[in-house]
């Protein structure tokens, strides 16, 4: 018996020192995970913000789950600036009633939207989002993380491409947008002047169908319906020629219509309704709104692509909901604001524009 009790004895001390040493690592594993932790979160309460203040444009809230829509996010974190950014935060616990999709590729990240994340967006980081087509971490550094979503779409401006596009931005509107009266789309070369946005929208009821913005050719679209296979869902829709609002201007469609659309453009759908058309995807939107689900184009002429802004009289400049730069006639088409900086500091008239509506901006000459 002594021999067996002995080796019980050893036995019993064995477990004893494993369950002792077991429980030795596990607390030094936890102290580290603590340490390491609490260095994050030091490193995060010192990142960089140079704020300054403005009145009246409400803007913030908490960044949104986004399990359901297909993102690459890099930071995850609230970071609205770098250093040598002086951006303008507003401090408003007030949500905007709109979201803004901006459509954009990666070979526009650092001049379009690098513009646009120092001027405009500032009034509503919050409510924006850049649908794109390559991850950024230059741009992820500066705006919520899953503010930039990357679809699978191709880069370029073919029109499937940009069909796929406008059809991600519909579906982070269904995901993101589920507090919103209102989606608005707008081109990486859009000024975007937020408040006059938010006046414009609150003078119709959300609750309506309604497809705002503004025609660029003067005339309207017609399908030519002879040979095609028209789907089931579209054999009894009128055949009329329809309005669309153009892209370059951007277009706002409320919560009412957008919930009538929702089975024509989720899980590719407006892929597939562009390729029924043939036509681009601003197009094709205004063929849904209209032909499909008898919603009229309301017209502003707040809205401005590239093709209408040399008619704006310069009293009239702050007013103005959208704005965009490009060519035209062999000549540069640009918003017609005086300085403060000159052509060359600022060939697209963006930095100048938002100085004029904001000049209490840092960077902005006094």
């Amino acid at each position: 018996c002594l021999p067996g009790m002995r080796f019980y004895r050893r036995s019993r001390l064995m477990v004893i020192f494993v369950i002792f040493a077991g429980g030795l690592l596990l607390l030094i594993n936890t102290t580290l995970y603590l340490n390491a932790s609490k260095d994050v979160r030091s490193v995060r309460k010192r990142q960089p913000f140079e704020w300054s203040t403005v009145e009246h444009v409400p803007m913030h809230r908490q960044p949104i789950s986004t399990s359901k829509v297909q993102l690459e996010a890099v930071n995850k974190n609230y970071i609205a600036t770098k250093k040598n950014v002086n951006a303008v935060r507003v401090v408003d616990s007030r949500p905007l009633p709109v979201l803004i999709s901006v459509k954009t590729g990666l070979a526009y990240h650092q001049t379009r939207v690098s513009l646009l994340l120092q001027t405009w967006f500032n009034y509503a980081p919050n409510e924006t989002y850049f649908v794109t087509d390559t991850a950024d971490e230059n741009i992820t550094t500066r705006i919520a993380g899953d503010h930039l979503v990357v679809s699978k779409c191709g880069g370029g401006h073919q029109r499937l491409s940009l069909c796929c596009k406008m059809n991600q931005e519909f579906e982070v509107f269904y995901h993101f947008g589920k507090s919103k009266d209102w989606f608005c789309h707008v081109d990486d070369d859009n000024y975007v002047n937020i408040p006059k946005l938010v006046h414009l929208l609150s003078q119709f009821d959300p609750k309506e169908n309604f497809y705002i913005g503004r025609s660029s050719t003067g005339r309207t679209m017609k399908i030519y319906w002879e040979g095609r296979i028209v789907p089931p869902e579209l054999e009894n829709i009128k055949r009329d020629p329809f309005w669309f609002a153009t892209g370059g201007a951007g277009f706002c469609v409320s919560r009412r219509l957008l919930d009538r659309m929702e089975p024509y453009v989720r899980n590719g759908k407006f892929v597939q309704l562009c390729r029924f058309t043939g036509l681009p995807d601003d197009c094709t939107v205004g063929f849904l709104a209209e032909s499909v689900l008898g919603a009229s184009l309301t017209q502003s002429r707040l809205l401005h692509s590239h093709l209408e802004m040399q008619r704006v009289p310069s009293d009239q400049l702050k007013e103005q909901v959208t704005f965009s730069y490009g060519r035209l006639g062999g000549r540069d088409t640009l918003i017609p604001v005086d300085g403060p900086f000159t052509k060359e500091e600022d060939p697209t008239r963006f930095k100048s524009y938002h100085c004029l509506l904001n000049p209490q901006v840092k960077w902005c000459p006094t």
